[in-house]
């Protein structure tokens, strides 16, 4: 197979699975993990174990899967990353969705197997008149 061709069809594979992952930005502050939810009407809620990718003022991003959000607004993730809420710019929330993976990699594999039938039976001797 030709190296473009290669790259194609790897391409071409792969692009459908770009929509398993979804992310979405959200508001500051944070909530404080374990509040009750009308303590902070207005800051967004997050679960211990959730995905996020935190973007700070001079442009760096972390991510991590969150242990806690303190008091104060401070970001900790489980493996020891703390980020002070003053210097947090964005926060967003990175998860996959696996209704939309299932359906996708089931209708790639569906698709493989009827290019394979499709081409089988266009090389089939059968068809040879």
């Amino acid at each position: 197979m030709r190296p473009r061709r290669a790259l194609a069809v790897v391409l071409c594979l792969a692009l459908p699975l770009t929509g398993c992952t979804t992310s979405r930005t959200l508001p500051l502050p944070l909530a404080q993990t374990g509040a009750a939810p009308s303590a902070q009407p207005a800051a967004s809620t997050v679960r211990v174990g959730d995905h996020l990718r935190v973007h700070t003022r001079d442009g760096r991003h972390t991510d991590l899967v969150l242990d806690h959000v303190a008091a104060d607004g401070d970001i900790f993730g489980n493996h020891q990353e703390h980020l002070v809420a003053a210097n947090v710019a964005m926060v967003e929330h990175r998860s996959i969705n696996k209704t939309r993976t299932t359906l996708l990699i089931a209708g790639v594999g569906f698709s493989v197997l009827l290019l394979a039938i499709v081409i089988d039976l266009a090389t089939s001797p059968f068809l040879a008149y």
